[in-house]
């Protein structure tokens, strides 16, 4: 007997094979006009890295540097930039910096959704580090200050956890990046004043300069950003157009900066640090730098390069670019039989496409009119129609890409929302074209660390418009950056282990529960009902499954985040190691055709996969 219609049954299919399958299963192909089935045996996979997508989102351990770069330099959300030449620049996102500048190869593809693209059980993740020559770097302060220089950490320490996370709200703000072709300009406010960077590379005389454009708006404030950070300089000339520090050994190297467009001077302080200063300004107005490491006798040619270079002109990009990923994959799904209580469909997935890209379903979301928006762990984003009765024509179309491991997607109010290691991205389209042009920063405000396990978990939408999380703790698999913390764990960031409710215009958190050792969630649509699941290990006998309440914690010490020796909230029920070796989500059946399964909570395991009833005693 079936109690439900057959669109709900496709999506029911398409919770328990696409997601839980498109994550297992990495490799596929099929038809290249209507694809019917996958096959995981023949896929032919590019990389990870796409060529025409102009950045990667990253962790970025810049300590091992070189003798004249900062020692302490890691920065847990980065875009790593491309640029022409083969030369690179990291832009952290929280502190509004560049961590590090370089030449020569990019990344090693060490990060969790790297080692595993073509390899679903590679687990061997490492913090990310560049692969070629570091050219520049600065250290963990704000990138840009107004009133004065700044270079220390502004950002108030809570306890004794590491910080990470945004600089306050007062100091800077991280917008978001448009995508225009093959070019990243980063959005941000600093202080009250509005920048746009566009970062270029410059070569001459075999040698690679890094040109930063600005369009900078009106304010009243004068601003500052640093340049470079040299450390150990022996000597240092400045004038108001190109200033620049020697070092090494034999002061047999220099770094120099240089204004080749605008208003604005250099000045070296301390003998160490490069800094320019913005006047204050009543209108917007362009700025544009050149920055460049390299050999003390090629200090004549920066100079003469700095006389004669010109600033880059923008984009339009406000006004959307074209797509970069033209066309749309066919697939057919596949019915069940009409023979059993409960039916499960199968939705086929788009592999192989026309960019060999793989597709680890994440996560799924739908738009009221049934359209679906798919977020991979590798960070895409598909527009997904057809998923109707028959599921006879499946239309997948690329929509995002670049995000920073990415396990959750909503939409709220027609619009898509993903929670990754950055925060909560909103991806718009800003000219209809398919394709999103502007990553918006809906929300940063809570901590992350670059420990792999510190997952950016889940993400539900509450009927308060309000949106939740959850955050892994940070185990200790990797790559161990921040403290031990005890058996299994690291420090991570204060938020690890936790559930927050991010405020409906993402400007401010409120932590819900802690000691959690891996939570993922469920909220039921209307009730606002909020449920947890954990993962067996260190301090988690075996899978529970918790109804959350604010202010509670679920016994991991490490996770705790308190000192009020708070008790231990017990779970609704313990579900057998050989039940569910590995939990995630929950949902709600709303739906009053699901027969004995109507206002039911379903709870999935990941480790089967399967799902599972949930039974309330009261």
């Amino acid at each position: 007997m079936h109690f439900f219609s057959k669109p709900v049954l496709s999506v029911t299919a398409l919770l328990s094979v696409v997601v839980f399958g498109g994550i297992l299963m990495t490799y596929c192909t099929g038809s290249k006009t209507l694809i019917r089935e996958n096959n995981f045996e023949t896929l032919d996979l590019g990389p990870f890295v796409e060529k025409d997508f102009p950045y990667v989102s990253t962790s970025m351990d810049a300590r091992k540097l070189g003798a004249s770069f900062p020692k302490d330099n890691v920065s847990a959300r980065t875009l790593a930039l491309k640029l022409a030449d083969s030369s690179y620049v990291c832009f952290d996102t929280d502190l509004l910096r560049w961590t590090v500048a370089w030449t020569g190869d990019f990344l090693p593809m060490y990060l969790m959704p790297q080692v595993s693209y073509r390899d679903y059980y590679n687990k061997g993740n490492k913090t990310a580090e560049i692969a070629g020559k570091a050219k520049l770097a600065t250290g963990i302060y704000p990138g840009w200050s107004t009133g004065a220089p700044v270079f220390r950490e502004i950002r108030q320490a809570l306890d004794t956890i590491p910080i990470w996370g945004p600089v306050p709200p007062e100091a800077g703000h991280w917008n978001g990046v448009y995508v225009y072709k093959n070019q990243a300009v980063l959005s941000y406010t600093v202080g009250k004043t509005e920048v746009y960077e566009l970062v270029t590379s410059d070569r001459f005389s075999g040698e690679t300069g890094f040109q930063r454009n600005f369009e900078i708006g009106s304010g009243s404030d004068q601003l500052f950003f640093t340049a470079a950070d040299v450390v150990k300089g022996i000597d240092a000339k400045v004038t108001d157009r190109i200033s620049y520090i020697y070092h090494g050994a034999k002061k047999d190297s220099v770094t120099a900066v240089a204004v080749i467009g605008g208003e604005a001077k250099t000045n070296i302080i301390d003998n160490r640090y490069l800094s320019v200063s913005v006047p204050a300004g009543a209108q917007s107005r362009n700025l544009a730098v050149l920055v460049w490491m390299g050999p003390a006798g090629k200090l004549p040619d920066f100079e003469a390069r700095a006389g004669v270079a010109k600033p880059v002109a923008f984009p339009s990009f406000k006004k959307g670019g074209p797509t970069l990923w033209k066309g749309s994959v066919l697939t057919q799904g596949r019915l069940s039989a009409d023979s059993e209580d409960f039916v499960i469909d199968q939705v086929t997935l788009p592999l192989p496409n026309p960019w060999k890209r793989n597709v680890r379903v994440a996560d799924i979301a739908f738009f009221p009119d049934g359209t679906a928006a798919v977020v991979t762990f590798s960070g895409d984003i598909w527009i997904v129609e057809g998923i109707t009765e028959d599921l006879k024509k499946i239309k997948w179309r690329r929509f995002a890409s670049g995000l920073h491991e990415p396990m959750s997607i909503e939409i709220r109010k027609g619009e898509i929302y993903v929670f990754d290691r950055g925060g909560i991205v909103k991806p718009v389209d800003l000219n209809g074209d398919g394709m999103a042009d502007y990553y918006e920063n809906f929300s940063n405000i809570t901590q992350q660390s670059p420990e792999s396990r510190e997952w950016a978990a889940d993400l539900v939408l509450g009927p308060d418009d309000c949106f939740y999380i959850a955050k892994g703790g940070a185990l200790n698999n990797g790559p161990g950056l921040t403290p031990f913390a005890a058996k299994g764990f690291r420090t991570g960031s204060v938020h690890s282990g936790s559930i927050l409710k991010i405020s409906q215009d993402g400007k401010s958190a409120e932590v819900i529960a802690t000691g959690f050792r891996g939570p993922y969630i469920g909220m039921h649509p209307k009730t606002g009902v909020l449920t947890s699941s954990d993962q067996q290990g260190n301090f988690v006998p075996s899978t529970p499954l918790y109804l959350v309440k604010k202010g509670e914690y679920y016994g991991v010490p490490p996770t705790m985040h308190r000192k009020d020796n708070p008790k231990i909230s017990p779970p609704l029920t313990w579900i057998p190691h050989n039940v569910d070796r590995s939990a995630i989500s929950q949902a709600w059946i709303t739906s009053d055709k699901m027969g004995p399964l109507n206002e039911n909570l379903i709870h999935f395991s990941f480790g089967r996969p399967g799902l599972l009833r949930v039974l309330f005693d009261t």
